[in-house]
């Protein structure tokens, strides 16, 4: 008895097992089946989106980047500052006819004219369908600066142009127009006492004194002084303080701060030496009160030159 129910115990297992088995292999190939359906769909995705990627680029070639009508067959360019000739600009620009209008990179065209040291800023624009717009504004030169510097025939001056924001530019950067940019120096401030390792082109010079010295530039050109005294040079070697130098020989110092009541203490001192017959031959505006002066007669200084008066810029569009 013990051995029959043995047997029959042994029969039952052997059928448990067979089913468990079974069961398992069908779990497995439906597993397989749905991991080949995602591999599928997964595959089908990336080649369609390449497919439709690669078609995208063909149209865009096709009608678009290689379009003749949109060939650009016209620069214009608006030029503040009229020094440099558009066709300069247009070089500078790097831009040339028959270029797609809309493959145009014009973050790069922009960066190619403001790298130009006499180039304040630059504006770039498409017009449809195959114009291009250039707008610029030159530096505009406040002052001049001299320094010592090593040029192929030794030590020499040279000369730089300087903007409202400190900025040097030499002549040179302007192209075919270095000369007249040169002539439009004669008349500006002669700023002394830099050094040539300051000065690099196209950046602001980092120095406090510098700044104060163009903000007198400015103020002066706005003040009841113009006419009476002028600022032929300025001296910024001084510690402190900065002097200035008329064509009438005259030595005026003053300090970097509180320029605008300087001047009208300037001007006071003026019109007093004038109305005694009078002119100032040395003044120290630098100290607050009782300024040290220095007098000579008035016949012995010379007048003050005319100075021609810069035109307003004008804008100048060719096309």
């Amino acid at each position: 008895m013990w051995f029959r129910k043995s047997a029959q115990n042994r029969k039952c297992n052997r059928e448990l097992v067979l089913d468990v088995r079974l069961r398992h292999d069908a779990a497995r190939v439906g597993r397989v089946r749905v991991a080949a359906r995602i591999l599928t769909l997964v595959f089908g995705g990336v080649a369609a989106g390449f497919i439709a990627w690669w078609c995208g680029a063909w149209a865009l070639n096709r009608f678009i980047y290689r379009n003749p009508s949109l060939a650009i067959d016209t620069i214009v360019v608006t030029n503040r500052g009229g020094l440099v000739s558009d066709d300069q600009i247009r070089r500078w620009a790097g831009v040339d006819l028959g270029e797609n209008l809309l493959a145009l990179d014009m973050r790069k065209v922009r960066r190619n004219l403001e790298l130009v040291p006499s180039i304040e800023s630059a504006l770039v624009r498409r017009g449809m369908p195959r114009t291009l717009f250039i707008e610029v504004i030159e530096r505009e030169a406040v002052a001049q600066i001299h320094v010592a510097g090593r040029t192929t025939n030794g030590i020499e001056l040279v000369k730089f142009m300087v903007d409202p924001n400190g900025v040097p530019v030499h002549p040179r950067d302007f192209g075919a127009a270095a000369a007249e940019a040169e002539g439009t120096m004669e008349n500006l401030t002669v700023i002394l006492g830099l050094t040539a390792d300051q000065l690099r082109q196209g950046t602001p010079i980092d120095s406090p004194k510098l700044r104060s010295a163009l903000d007198l530039v400015d103020q002066f050109s706005r003040s009841e002084l113009v006419g009476a005294a002028d600022l032929a040079s300025l001296d910024l070697s001084p510690p402190e303080v900065f002097v200035v130098r008329t064509s009438q020989g005259a030595s005026i110092t003053l300090s970097p701060l509180q320029i605008a009541d300087q001047l009208r203490r300037w001007k006071l001192i003026h019109d007093r030496a004038f109305a005694s017959g009078k002119a100032v031959a040395s003044l120290d505006l630098s100290i607050t009160n009782n300024n040290p002066a220095v007098w000579i007669e008035a016949s012995l200084a010379p007048s003050v030159p005319r100075k021609s008066v810069k035109p307003p810029r004008a804008r100048k569009k060719n096309a």
